[in-house]
């Protein structure tokens, strides 16, 4: 859990009381994407599974967001792959 301290006036990255999960799920998920951005869809949409389940219960809302992506890669991959194919064909 992030503690929160008084922030300087104007500073908007001082942790906000309890945001800490959210915040640490927001920089996993930005990961996540950099490597799927990399070319490695795999990985990163099997990293993403493996953070919704451990989510699920806790925190439905940040799962939510590591499920979506997931769903989002799974497709974006699915039509790439279908555009590889037609090319070759």
């Amino acid at each position: 859990m992030v503690t929160a301290v008084a922030a300087p006036a104007g500073d908007t990255t001082a942790p906000v009381p309890g945001d800490g999960d959210a915040a640490l799920a927001g920089l996993l998920l930005l990961g996540l994407e950099a490597l799927w951005h990399a070319g490695e869809c795999e990985q990163a949409c099997r990293l993403a599974g493996q953070a919704y389940v451990r989510l699920r219960r806790q925190a439905p809302q940040q799962a939510a967001l590591f499920d979506r992506a997931l769903h989002r890669w799974t497709r974006a991959e699915m039509r790439r792959s279908r555009g590889r194919r037609s090319l070759t064909a």
